[in-house]
């Protein structure tokens, strides 16, 4: 009975120790309320390129529990208190900074970035070294990835007039605009791949810390996520080519076409993630 008890206890202090720092979390994004909105709408628009940022947050606090006995609280010495405090400071410069110039990007990890430096104050700086994989996976979160939404269409533009120079299909493609004898498609920002991208390389990424593989193995596993994300974009842009040609432009996978990428992209990327997770639990490489 006594042992249940401990266990139950350890149990509830680990658990305490999470939410703390949920609350925290939550209390920072209600004081900066107007950037974290910034945010969080892009997250609430589930078809477009972050719609997976509540299960990333979902992800982060997860592995936060799995390091839950490894967090101790603990009252903050002197140093700590001034370091954080001068991080804080920086923090919220950043933040003013961001706001008076309308830089999205850097006001929204500033709000995080501010959540991040007070994690020592009840921790201790050694938290941060034992968090630092859920701390870093935000990035998959925030619209960092925008800058290379231009390259992504160029390269699509030109993947696809390759694969499709192999096919008897009549078109000409200029810049993001694939010419057809019975229409024209448009190669738009939205369908660049980068939701493709950014899904790929956090999935990727995210198994291979659970299997604790090796740097080089990490960083392999990372580009070929990426690669095969890419790749699945090209793909779906040339199958839906080769159907509005068939169609007439008449096939309603024209128009509609969300659902569909998502069951290829998921269909290439899951036997990389199985792959990667072949040796669990007990023979990690």
């Amino acid at each position: 009975m006594m042992e249940y008890k401990n266990v139950m206890a350890n149990s509830l202090q680990g658990f305490s120790k999470v939410l703390f720092l949920a609350l925290t979390l939550l209390l920072i994004g209600s004081l900066f309320h107007e950037s974290s909105m910034t945010l969080i709408i892009k997250w609430t628009k589930f078809t477009e390129s972050y719609g997976h940022g509540f299960l990333v947050l979902g992800l982060i606090f997860f592995e936060i529990y799995n390091k839950r006995f490894e967090l101790e609280f603990q009252r903050p010495p002197l140093a700590t208190l001034l370091i954080c405090t001068a991080f804080v400071i920086t923090g919220l410069i950043c933040l003013v900074v961001s706001i008076k110039y309308e830089i999205e990007l850097i006001e929204q990890a500033s709000v995080y970035g501010l959540w991040v430096v007070t994690i020592p104050l009840f921790f201790s700086f050694n938290a941060l070294k034992v968090l630092w994989f859920p701390i870093l996976f935000f990035v998959f979160a925030i619209p960092v990835w925008d800058q290379v939404n231009s390259l992504l269409v160029v390269m699509t533009s030109w993947a696809v007039s390759l694969m499709l120079a192999h096919t008897s299909i009549t078109f000409h493609i200029y810049e993001n605009i694939i010419e057809l004898p019975f229409g024209t498609l448009i190669i738009a920002d939205s369908c660049s791949g980068l939701r493709y991208l950014i899904v790929g390389a956090a999935m990727v990424t995210y198994a291979t810390y659970i299997e604790n593989l090796r740097v080089k193995k990490i960083l392999f596993y990372i580009l070929v996520g990426v690669f095969v994300s890419i790749f699945a974009n090209w793909l779906r842009v040339m199958i839906i080519t080769v159907v509005a040609y068939n169609s007439k432009m008449q096939d309603s996978l024209v128009n509609d076409h969300d659902n569909f990428g998502l069951v290829l992209f998921f269909v290439l990327i899951m036997p990389l993630i199985f792959f990667i997770s072949r040796k669990r639990p007990n023979n990690r490489e």
